[in-house]
């Protein structure tokens, strides 16, 4: 999904604007928690450099924290109750990396690679992981992937196999 990748970039760039050297875990998981769950996307441009890049197969390359703003509006629209929890975080060097669950429920539209799904009301839960770069303070890139496919299938877009 387009906007899961964006929405766990956003999740890590969501950080207090501290390089991975000097950031702690807990200074991480709240600036997520407060972007994600919380919606405030004012600490986007505070977080996240403007030539932000992130890398995800499901949909391709999104660039600049604008593209995140929408894709997180679009996640949250879709999944009012979105909520993401780290399990995992690891730092070296200049890189973040984290292993996360998102979930909540599903209950307006939006398009996943061209899939336009009708909301269904059903509850989601998605795991993935997220590779954050920083560059003076701010994410810069990020390396994510998620369970997409499960991800249309809990709400409805796609029939699993029998």
């Amino acid at each position: 999904m387009k906007y899961q990748a964006i929405f766990i970039a956003l999740t890590i760039l969501a950080i207090t604007g501290c390089t991975s050297e000097n950031a702690t875990n807990k200074e991480i998981q709240d600036m997520t928690y407060q972007i994600i769950n919380d919606g405030r996307l004012e600490l986007i441009d505070r977080h996240f450099a403007p030539d932000f890049v992130q890398h995800n197969a499901a949909h391709g390359d999104i660039r600049g924290t604008e593209a995140v703003k929408k894709m997180i509006t679009s996640l949250r629209t879709a999944i009012p109750d979105l909520r993401i929890t780290i399990h995992d975080m690891v730092m070296e060097g200049d890189t973040v990396a984290i292993r996360h669950t998102m979930s909540g429920t599903y209950q307006n539209p939006f398009t996943i690679r061209g899939i336009r799904s009708i909301p269904s009301g059903q509850k989601m839960e998605m795991s993935g992981m997220i590779f954050w770069r920083f560059r003076d303070g701010k994410v810069i890139e990020e390396y994510s992937n998620g369970d997409h496919l499960g991800f249309l299938i809990q709400v409805g877009a796609i029939k699993a196999r029998e």
